[in-house]
């Protein structure tokens, strides 16, 4: 009869040990998958920032290129008047142009700014949660050695 009882036992500690693999596994599937999770979102960040990179300097490209071609037609205009470019009236006018399109400029730079900083706080934001549930997954497994114990406890009383 005590051997079946030890059987019983080892039958009871092969089980639970067989539940802490499996505890185990799934713990390290949901670890990877928060990685990979985090991964894809500094990823995603970088891309949107690319973008971003990219957009400001066609915008710029364009900003110059309206503004040569603004201050290139009032320069015509003016001609055509018989007024000069580079002097009094018709060097305040150029000059409003030059100056409205700094003003663009910055406004789009700010613009490009308060973008980044959104994705930065966005990616932040997104570590932050991973890592909370990194701690969650942690603080829901035993350690190795807890879950050895435990099978041992559950061994000795079976076995008692």
């Amino acid at each position: 009869m005590a051997g079946i009882e030890s059987i019983a036992a080892l039958l009871g500690v092969a089980s639970g040990v067989a539940g802490m693999v499996q505890q185990n596994r799934a713990a390290q599937v949901e670890s990877q998958r928060l990685s990979a999770q985090a991964d894809a979102n500094v990823a995603a960040a970088a891309r949107e920032q690319e973008e971003i990179a990219r957009e400001r300097a066609e915008t710029e490209r364009a900003r110059r290129a309206a503004l040569r071609r603004a201050v290139a037609s009032q320069r015509a205009k003016l001609g055509a008047q018989g007024i000069s470019s580079t002097e009094g009236s018709g060097e305040a006018l150029l000059l409003g142009l030059v100056n409205d399109s700094a003003l663009d400029a910055a406004e789009a730079e700010d613009e490009r700014r308060a973008a980044l900083s959104r994705i930065r706080e966005e990616l932040a934001g997104q570590q932050t949660l991973s890592l909370l549930d990194q701690e969650r997954l942690s603080l829901r497994q035993p350690t190795a050695a807890e879950r050895l114990e435990d099978t041992f406890s559950l061994g000795r009383s079976l076995i008692q």
